[in-house]
């Protein structure tokens, strides 16, 4: 029997020495992984978890943080392997393959990883094959990548440029080249035929007439230094002509109906396929403006097929252009707390409320007369006094339940928020027949939260908001046996239009009770301060409000199109025709700036065959730096650039630029190569306030990934007004948002400063 009592007491002795080694371990656990180091932190919280097995706070802490580091560790991969550097990448997938080398992402990273390698190399030599001039090599490697992974985003980029050369050498481009010279003609009610024997001279090209356009056709046209296409066009356009070019050298000419037009004019098909824009109603908008009928909608893959002439199609691609836009969107930072506050007194003596007298039965145990109660004794009436109480109670209390969500969402869509729990309210339903059944409906109850922004192109949010706070009252029994809950409610609706950042407080949704509440003898109690001493008082305040707090943080605002985009010609109500030397994207600088900007197209369409400008040596640190002359003289405009090197992946960027409205005129924001990395298209908005020396931007990545490298922000285009000895320019409101929609600001005290001089 001793023995055993040994055995036990030496078991429980370390058991317990167990559980304290394994609560060190736990510890010494969670502080390695608040210091960063992940793969040591789960380690020792494995080893906690398999010393105390029994502990379930172990296990789910080590479960916890093993998928929180994977997916840190993860989530870096994948930001380096978007920067390029596959030696980081495969440090990380190291360190992940220590924490849990099981997981099922490590396999498929590293898959994908050998693919990505694979890739590279194919599109190198693709590269290398278009540089060489080799465009059938070219497009072999490209329809082998694509074959591999048919939306590869370079093969895809490289493709666009091998077509765009290949229609840039089309019959229709060789013909513009020579129908350019310059020519000038005056005639009167001269035969159109003649006229285009002299164009044929000119120009050297051919004109084949159809057998049903008039041989009496007349003209009478007095141009001057024109080119022949432009004089062309006008005689096709004032004798209801229409031309086919049938290669680089030829023309045919023919009646402009609609039998000729479905003998002659040749159709091409166009796909859209939509990233942003709704599919049916971009197809609406096609055909009410293009007036095509060969268009298809696929609303499920959110695409269009169109069929029709070449000059319809480029209408329709401008169209496309300007509905898909990415839709704005808005973080919205929201808190909302419930103040309550309570005060209870309870003071007083409370003195017994009765005397109760009771008659005693006599000794015989016969109960008591109504001739007894005639002489009834003192010692025969028995007394019953209720007990005296003192009160001396106070209780106060402060409250505040607090709701700080933060709330993504596109703009006119509706965001909604519910915080509380969801209460059965049950109802009975009896039938002529005897039956009865319940019905069980569920109330929601708590704080109700729906807001609704429209976003604007000047940084402004209008937000329809409507909150609703309810809390469970009396519950209710009906006679039925029924069960329901008596709601206290109070709600808010109303509109609010808030800059970017501004904040708004909505407050005074107040629920103010006071009850008070005696028990005291009558006459005495009432007595001003004595009366505590002869009576117990109680007086209970209840206070409850509400405060709601927004703030509105833009993380992409309206892709503003140009001026270009959208006001451009389309031809006649019978005749659609676009000018082809306008594109979508490209921005006319100054003729001395031509070179400086050269290098880094704003067109995210195509493959610059040269390098991205070098960035200054200075920006080795988080921040930002400028490059641009430190004297310029009053004679031309000039450029200034602003590097950026983020310190934290970023997919947006909004920043404003201030200068002296008085020395310098801002000419125009260009966005730089900074967002573009990695072959990425950008959106972007700009807004210029030159009388306050004001401008503001906006550019985003379309895709939603981030970079992290540095890189050009933008390129700056001033204007001297007046001499000064040092004016500058300065940027300011530089943030961005991360890959998880977090706020990153970037530190911009430096500013460039310059002389201008009247020279």
């Amino acid at each position: 029997m001793k023995r055993l009592y040994l055995y036990l007491m030496f078991a429980c002795m370390s058991f317990l020495l167990l559980g304290c080694a394994a609560e060190i371990v736990h510890r010494e656990g969670k502080e390695l992984i608040a210091q960063g180091d992940l793969e040591a932190g789960v380690e020792k919280l494995q080893a906690a978890a398999k010393q105390a097995p029994s502990n379930i706070q172990f296990r789910k802490d080590y479960l916890v943080e093993r998928e929180l580091a994977v997916n840190r560790l993860l989530e870096q991969a994948r930001a380096a392997q978007l920067r390029g550097v596959d030696g980081e990448v495969r440090e990380l997938l190291q360190r992940l393959r220590v924490i849990d080398p099981n997981h099922p992402r490590l396999v498929d990273f590293e898959l994908n990883m050998d693919a990505d390698a694979k890739l590279k190399f194919m599109m190198a030599n693709a590269q290398s094959a278009w540089n060489a001039g080799d465009t059938a090599g070219a497009m072999d490697w490209v329809r082998r990548i694509q074959a591999e992974r048919p939306g590869h985003k370079g093969a895809q980029q490289l493709l666009r440029v091998i077509q765009e050369e290949a229609q840039s050498s089309s019959p229709e481009r060789s013909l513009d080249a020579k129908l350019g010279q310059l020519i000038t003609l005056e005639f009167a009610g001269a035969s159109v035929k003649q006229v285009f024997e002299i164009f044929a001279k000119a120009a050297g090209v051919n004109f084949i007439f159809d057998r049903d356009v008039p041989q009496d056709l007349r003209t009478t046209i007095y141009l001057r230094n024109t080119t022949v296409k432009n004089a062309l066009d006008l005689i096709l356009a004032t004798n209801q002509l229409e031309k086919r070019i049938l290669n680089s050298n030829t023309v045919l000419l023919y009646q402009n109906n609609p039998g000729k037009q479905r003998e002659y004019q040749e159709l091409s098909v166009k796909t859209f396929f939509l990233n942003n824009a709704d599919a049916k109603t971009v197809g609406n908008t096609i055909k009410a403006i293009v007036k095509t009928k060969d268009l298809i909608v696929d609303e499920q893959q959110n695409m269009l097929i169109l069929r029709d002439s070449l000059d319809a199609i480029r209408l329709a691609e401008r169209l496309v252009a300007l509905h898909d836009l990415p839709q704005p969107e808005v973080m919205l930072e929201v808190e909302i707390l419930e103040i309550k506050r309570s005060s209870l007194l309870k003071l007083g003596v409370q003195w017994p409320g009765q005397l109760t007298l009771t008659p005693l039965a006599t000794d015989s145990n016969v109960g008591v007369t109504l001739a007894d109660l005639r002489n009834l004794p003192s010692n025969r009436t028995g007394a019953t006094l209720g007990s005296g109480i003192i009160n001396a109670n106070k209780t106060d209390g402060d409250v505040k339940l607090l709701a700080n969500p933060r709330i993504r969402t596109r703009a006119k869509e509706t965001a909604k928020i519910m915080i509380g729990e969801r209460l059965p309210n049950i109802s009975t339903t009896s039938t002529a027949t005897g039956f009865v059944a319940e019905n069980i409906q569920y109330i929601d109850v708590g704080l109700k939260l729906e807001v609704q922004p429209v976003i604007y192109p000047n940084d402004e949010v209008a937000i329809k908001l409507n909150l609703e706070v309810s809390s469970v009252g009396n519950q209710i029994t009906s006679k039925a046996g029924s069960t329901a809950y008596q709601i206290g409610t109070r709600n808010a609706s109303t509109v609010l239009r808030l800059k970017d950042g501004e904040n708004q407080i909505l407050a005074g949704l107040i629920n103010d009770e006071e009850r008070a509440s005696g028990n005291r003898v009558p006459g005495l109690g009432e007595l001003p301060v004595l009366g505590r001493l002869f009576g117990t008082q109680t007086d209970d305040n209840q206070k409850t409000e509400i405060v709601l707090s927004i703030t509105p943080r833009l993380v992409r605002n309206i892709s503003t199109p140009t001026s270009t985009e959208m006001e451009f010609e389309s031809g006649t109500e019978m005749s659609v025709r676009v000018p082809v030397n306008l594109k979508r994207g490209t921005t006319s600088l100054p003729s001395n700036l031509a070179a400086t900007n050269a290098t880094h197209s704003s067109d995210a369409g195509e493959l610059p065959k040269n390098a991205a400008p070098p960035l200054p040596a200075e920006l080795t640190t988080p921040g930002i730096a400028w490059r641009g002359p430190g004297k310029v003289g009053m004679d031309k405009d000039f450029v200034v650039e602003v590097f950026v090197a983020p310190g934290t992946p970023l997919r947006s960027v909004p920043y404003s630029i201030g200068y002296d409205p008085e020395v310098l005129n801002l000419v125009t924001m260009i966005p730089g190569a900074f967002l573009k990395q990695d072959g990425k298209t950008t959106s972007y908005s700009n807004r210029f306030d030159r009388e306050r020396g004001q401008a503001s931007a906006l550019e985003t990545r379309t895709d939603n990934t981030s970079v992290a490298q540095p890189g050009q922000l933008a390129t700056l285009v001033f204007r001297p007004l007046k001499p000064s000895t040092g004016t500058q320019i300065r940027l300011s409101d530089l943030s961005g948002v991360d890959s998880v929609g977090k706020q990153v600001t970037i530190d911009t005290r430096p500013a460039f400063t310059l002389v201008i001089s009247e020279e």
